[in-house]
């Protein structure tokens, strides 16, 4: 991805241009081969900015949540901040 990551619109006709019962064990094979280089060690994680939270009145930013997983030990972790 020399240019960047490309826009979710092309991603999306790139992955429905596929037959899932191809690309299927091509994703199996290349998420295990993940696991083995990482040893198990994988960390998931998400953010979502909360519906609703900006405050136009004050002109505070939306409230950002991000949460992450981790596989090892079956931790969360999770830190809500409003932004700046």
């Amino acid at each position: 991805m020399s240019q960047g990551v490309p826009a979710h619109d092309r991603l999306n006709a790139i992955l429905n241009a596929n037959k899932p019962e191809e690309f299927e064990p091509i994703l199996l094979a290349w998420l295990t081969d993940l696991h083995k280089i990482t040893v198990g060690q994988v960390i998931a994680i998400d953010g979502k900015t909360l519906r609703r939270s900006y405050d136009r009145a004050s002109s505070k930013a939306a409230i950002h949540r991000v949460s992450a997983w981790a596989t090892a030990n079956q931790e969360r972790c999770e830190d809500c901040r409003r932004g700046s």
